[in-house]
């Protein structure tokens, strides 16, 4: 099996530098992969109901 670090938003690793540090950590721990998520834009709140029922 295999294992990920997933960086929430990445905002805490913005600069290269950081990011490479925590992808050494990562390696050395055997993690497989780093994910950071693409959304440039958040909602401060989401009206829609969860889950959905039309």
């Amino acid at each position: 099996m295999k294992y990920g670090l997933h960086l929430a938003g990445g905002a805490a690793v913005c600069q290269g530098s950081a990011l490479k540090q925590v992808a050494t950590v990562a390696e050395e721990l055997g993690l497989d992969s780093i994910l950071i998520g693409d959304h440039i834009v958040l909602p401060k709140r989401i009206d829609a109901p969860w889950p959905y029922d039309e």
